[in-house]
């Protein structure tokens, strides 16, 4: 059990950088890690789908015009929502040192968060798609 002044000093010190004080800064660092943490509870709740034991691959690209055209082992799937959630930690570390410098590459830098977030779940989704079928 985590005791609430533990929480609240943690809080507070995070309130005090001017960096989470930015509106637009903490709507897309709450949205990132609200999408990062979608991506992998949709792995989750996919898990019995992507795993099966007549299955040692699945499909993990696929082009319209060929089809399937990519295979690998299921824990493949796992890449995605580890590397962006490496790719947000990058990008949130490189805003903070030029939110007080440059702040316009500070937002352009969250907003791409966002976006790749919004993007891998939506990679995540299709590659589960394609492996009901």
């Amino acid at each position: 059990m985590v005791d609430d002044d533990i929480l609240g000093m943690i809080f507070s010190k995070l309130y005090l950088q001017l960096f989470f004080r930015d509106p637009f800064l903490l709507v897309s660092t709450i949205l990132a890690l609200v999408g990062n943490m979608l991506n992998w509870a949709f792995i989750v709740w996919r898990y019995d789908i992507l795993v099966r034991p007549e299955r040692e691959f699945i499909s993990l690209h696929y082009k319209v015009f060929l089809g399937p055209d990519f295979y690998g082992p299921w824990q493949y799937i796992f890449f995605i929502p580890a590397l962006l959630l490496i790719i947000m930690l990058l990008n949130y570390s490189f805003a903070r040192r030029l939110y007080h410098f440059q702040r316009m590459s500070t937002y352009a830098l969250s907003t791409a968060s966002v976006f790749c977030q919004a993007c891998a779940l939506l990679a995540t989704h299709l590659i589960i798609t394609i492996n009901i079928f």
